[in-house]
């Protein structure tokens, strides 16, 4: 899966179809509003993430994409998070986040996105193992090292 590097909220601008005449009235056409803080904020802080994460720094790409998404939540930032988890080894922590990221933001996903997302989660569940115990008597205690 492909580190999203599409700016948070941006997009591509449409050029006018040429076979559409154009519009004949002197009005001008409304501007689009500029972005909120939080927005530029969190385009800001993607950026950054995108950077460390190019330089191997996952910890602090983690740190930048996490604040990327609590300030302007979007499926870029999130899916991210996981890759820079999986970059820091945390893999059950990664698979959780693409499941967070199919749940709040699956509907924003191509076909395409969302199959890479599940081959991702299929391979991240494939890196995590897990183990029951059964403690007898109740009050022992276990530790791992």
């Amino acid at each position: 899966m492909p580190l999203a590097c599409s700016a948070l909220g941006a997009e591509p601008a449409l050029a006018q179809d040429a076979a559409e005449p154009a519009p004949t009235t002197e009005a001008k056409p409304e501007a689009p509003a500029a972005p909120d803080q939080p927005t530029l904020d969190a385009r800001r802080h993607f950026k950054s993430g995108t950077k460390l994460y190019r330089d191997g720094n996952y910890g602090g790409a983690l740190a930048e994409f996490e604040e990327a998404y609590r300030l302007k939540p979007g499926a870029g930032s999130l899916q991210n998070v996981a890759l820079s988890q999986k970059g820091l080894f945390r893999y059950a922590e990664a698979a959780a986040t693409l499941e967070q990221l199919l749940a709040k933001h699956g509907g924003e996903l191509s076909e395409g996105e969302r199959k890479a997302v599940d081959d991702a989660l299929t391979e991240l569940k494939g890196l995590v193992a897990s183990v029951k115990l059964k403690i007898v008597p109740e009050t022992a205690r276990v530790l791992l090292d």
